[in-house]
């Protein structure tokens, strides 16, 4: 009865006194809360809504009841409470009923994002989400827009490497909700896919930790071998037999023991740091059958120097000369002849230039492989050596298919124009015509 009387309910949301009876009264409390009439008197009172809303039982019911907060979002006054009241906004985020009439109010949604549990309870509605990136208000509002875009990114990716990462990581939840908190554009999301997986330097994945030299090398290798699966094949055997030319840390490594656990690898990496990391990593993930070799693959056997980028760990090179900082090692090499007399299921190699006399070669011996993945490095107009690679593999009875890599890729997805005549890095998958026959 006194929640109906208009006159009585003001001066009894205005009583301290009064405002204290109601809030302790259960039964008062849900009245007041559950009558769209009586919210739509109390927002007139910002004082008194605010007495209401320090109660948890209240806030819980006001969030669910889709009619009342829409009272509320109707009232300027009791959308600043709202915003100044996490609980409520939590309640309030946290139920289907009531969000999709508050969170596409940009100011709501503005605080909605500085509330974890808020923004979680946002981001985990796919359809919800939709709808706020839609929006033509919140579309107006740049730094909002790419925030909420950043995050939507951040989820689509996560949830595509979630089946490679170890779901018993240390405070992994924990770090999923400070990470994304700290979001603010796209360009925010690579580096916050790495602090995601790394715990002490170590990549967190679901067969292994494995020890990473930096954090651009990082996220190369989480989208070309976790999110492509670019070296993913197909094999009639359980020990299929790969060669993998230009291990860095292990990485391919990882990949191929984690598709074939019985398969016998040999790697290269001639880098000695890169080599230690990989040794180690290959101990720390415990797997058997693989033996590193210290050699960079070339056209003969013999001593070259390599060229190390002190900035970039991936881009060792026998073939060119670093205009940045860098290290010089003299190093061996040695031609794929010495391990193809053998059947091959894979052949990988990413040896930054030395792929075209590598391929050369061994050409008589390509027969003995069935599948390849191939880096092409400095592909030009200018020179004939990727033609010379297709003509080989064409003569070897391989069927292939050449597309950018992904550093290119995202280098010249705009204006693509303005690249052209520009060297180029393309990926190569080549697969033998010929059936592989499984050992006896």
């Amino acid at each position: 009865r006194i929640v109906q009387l208009p006159d009585v309910l003001r001066e009894a949301v205005l009583s301290e006194q009064a405002r204290e009876l109601i809030l302790s009264h259960h039964g008062v409390l849900d009245a007041v809360v559950t009558s769209p009439q009586t919210i739509e008197r109390f927002v007139k009172f910002p004082d008194a809504l605010d007495a209401i809303l320090r109660t948890p039982q209240a806030r819980r019911r006001i969030a669910t009841l889709s009619d009342v907060v829409k009272s509320i979002v109707a009232d300027e006054a009791a959308r600043a409470s709202i915003l100044s009241n996490h609980g409520l906004l939590d309640a309030i985020v946290s139920s289907t009923e009531a969000h999709q009439r508050i969170v596409v109010l940009a100011p709501v949604l503005r605080r909605t994002v500085q509330s974890p549990e808020a923004l979680r309870a946002v981001v985990e509605d796919e359809a919800l989400v939709t709808r706020i990136l839609t929006d033509h208000r919140v579309a107006r509002n740049l730094e909002l827009s790419a925030r909420l875009n950043a995050i939507a990114e951040f989820r689509k990716i996560w949830h595509r490497l979630k089946p490679f990462v170890d779901p018993d990581a240390p405070e992994l939840n924990e770090r999923f909700a400070t990470v994304q908190a700290g979001l603010h554009d796209r360009h925010d999301v690579p580096a916050a896919i790495v602090r995601l997986l790394t715990v002490d330097g170590r990549l967190q994945l679901a067969s292994g930790t494995l020890r990473i030299p930096d954090e651009r090398a990082a996220w190369c290798l989480i989208n070309e071998i976790l999110l492509n699966e670019s070296y993913h094949f197909e094999c009639a055997t359980k020990n299929p037999r790969i060669i993998d030319a230009g291990a860095h840390i292990g990485f391919s490594i990882y990949y191929f023991k984690t598709l074939f656990p019985d398969c016998e690898i040999t790697a290269f990496e001639p880098v000695p740091a890169l080599r230690e990391i990989a040794n180690e990593n290959i101990r720390a993930c415990g797997f058997t059958g693989v033996t590193l070799e210290p050699f960079a693959i070339a056209a003969a056997e013999g001593t070259q120097t390599l060229t190390q980028p002190t900035s970039d760990s991936m881009a060792g090179s026998l073939q060119h000369e670093s205009k940045d900082g860098h290290e010089t090692f003299e190093v061996r090499t040695m031609p794929l002849s010495r391990y193809l007399g053998e059947p091959v299921d894979c052949l990988k190699m990413d040896i930054e230039g030395s792929e075209y006399e590598a391929l050369e070669e061994c050409k008589h011996l390509l027969p003995n492989v069935h599948h390849i993945f191939c880096e092409l490095h400095r592909v030009s107009a200018k020179d004939d050596r990727m033609q010379r690679v297709l003509t080989i593999l064409s003569g070897a009875n391989f069927d292939y298919w050449i597309a950018p890599s992904w550093a290119d890729q995202h280098v010249t997805e705009q204006r693509t124009m303005q690249h052209v005549g520009r060297p180029q890095s393309l990926l190569l998958w080549a697969k033998n015509r010929s059936p592989r026959t499984p050992p006896s």
